[in-house]
């Protein structure tokens, strides 16, 4: 029997296709979706799911809950297997939350279709989260399958998503009847999840409890993973405690663990507030050399720290890897570049950086101002004579700016460097030729 929303009422309600809905052919839907959510069998889903796609069809969204209030409470696999294939010949996006509804109609005879479901879900890359293996982990508890739990615990081990305490306690009930061996891996597994769970929890405050759950860690040869590490180690950069962050990065560098920049970066910050300027330098060459750049907040900060420590040639070499990095730098590093090197007396290394600014952005009075010092204790004339020109630009261009508006300093930009090719010049071309 094909089910429409005509026979629902008594009368034909559909005129025409994409016609507009009336309240009569919303109830018309209404009913319908309450015959497939009552359905026992696929010939009574296919008949009321035939009559509900006459005219508009359903919106993803509303088809994947039917398939869930239908398949999942009466686990009619079948129906869900069928729902999928309906879905795809009909243009419908078949995604994860359909698939989740589908493995949990599997019962527990149908442990190898919760399998497949979860096998398409991953080739599709549908799902980021751990709901489609969860779905799939209970299908396979209550089939009582213990190889299969352990080997997608495994796959979510190496691929990820990790597998947290629900998934080790599962995997726990359905093998605690097989070899001492795997008993004893899944506790600790889950004794590591435990122990993680409750260094993630821990406050800004709570270091030594950190330092505690650490012990525990190791008292029990567990190794935790990356993003204990993590949690560990921002608490501890919070309370200036670098040593024992060093130490962390250390036994997490040594341990075999997915690379991750954070670790690096919360650890370079942490050496910077307790003023441990060569260590954070250290691990930053090492960050670069493995790939493993921190966040751009990290390189100012330890730009503007080894500017200030007269470290000029570090502080260069890490605004030169922000720019092939393509990162944003702001005025305020190049400044401080900029006074380091003119501090240090390196005029040369000074235009060097003053060309990058002007690459970037328009440079500000101050680094033009630096530029010229720098030059003028250096007697470099020629460069003087060029830089007194841009700064004096730069004010006319400023000034024009405050007192008369945006249109009236580009026609003092324009009306200054048409008197001459010199102030027109770029420091990086001025540069060139004098070096050449």
């Amino acid at each position: 029997m094909l089910w429409d929303l005509g026979q629902v009422h008594g009368r034909t309600a559909w005129t025409s296709r994409g016609a507009s809905e009336n309240s009569e052919i919303l109830q018309g839907k209404a009913q319908l979706l309450q015959i497939l959510r009552r359905s026992r069998s696929r010939e009574e889903w296919a008949d009321a799911a035939a009559g509900l796609c006459l005219g508009q069809k359903m919106v993803a969204s509303e088809y994947a809950k039917t398939i869930e209030e239908a398949c999942c409470f009466r686990k009619l696999w079948e129906v869900a297997l069928a729902t999928l294939e309906d879905m795809r010949e009909q243009g419908i996006p078949r995604n994860a939350p359909v698939y989740v509804a589908a493995i949990r109609s599997c019962g527990k005879s149908a442990w190898r279709h919760a399998l497949s479901f979860l096998d398409d879900i991953q080739a599709d890359r549908m799902e980021q989260g751990t709901a489609s293996h969860k779905a799939t982990l209970k299908v396979l508890e209550h089939a009582g399958r213990w190889k299969e739990v352990l080997a997608i615990l495994k796959r979510m081990q190496q691929s990820g998503p990790t597998p947290g305490l629900e998934e080790y306690s599962l995997a726990l009930r359905v093998c605690c009847n097989r070899s001492h061996r795997v008993v004893q891996e899944l506790q600790a597994s889950l004794d590591a999840v435990i122990l993680g769970n409750q260094v993630e929890m821990c406050g800004p405050d709570e270091w030594q409890h950190v330092l505690e759950l650490l012990q525990e860690f190791a008292a029990k040869k567990l190794v935790p993973d990356t993003v204990v590490y993590s949690s560990a180690i921002q608490i501890l950069e919070k309370n200036c405690f670098w040593a024992y962050a060093l130490q962390l990065l250390g036994e997490w560098r040594h341990g075999g663990h997915n690379s991750d920049t954070a670790l690096y970066g919360t650890t370079i910050r942490c050496c910077l507030r307790d003023n441990r300027l060569e260590d954070a330098i250290s691990l930053m060459k090492e960050a670069i050399k493995w790939e493993l750049r921190p966040d751009t907040e990290t390189y100012e900060a330890l730009i503007l720290d080894c500017s200030l420590a007269g470290h000029w040639n570090w502080a260069f070499f890490f605004l030169k890897d922000m720019i092939k990095d393509d990162r944003p730098v702001t005025s305020t590093v190049y400044e401080s570049v900029l006074e380091a090197c003119q501090v240090a007396g390196e005029w040369k290394w000074v235009l060097t950086v003053l060309s990058l600014f002007e690459e970037a952005m328009q440079p500000t009075k101050k680094a033009y101002s630096a530029a010229l010092f720098a030059c003028q204790e250096a007697q470099e004339w020629e460069w003087v004579k060029i830089l007194q020109q841009k700064l004096t630009l730069r004010e006319k261009v400023e000034s024009a700016a405050e007192y008369g508006g945006q249109p009236l300093a580009l026609a003092h930009l324009q009306a200054v460097q048409g008197d001459g090719d010199v102030k027109s010049t770029s420091v990086a071309a001025a540069l060139q030729m004098s070096l050449a």
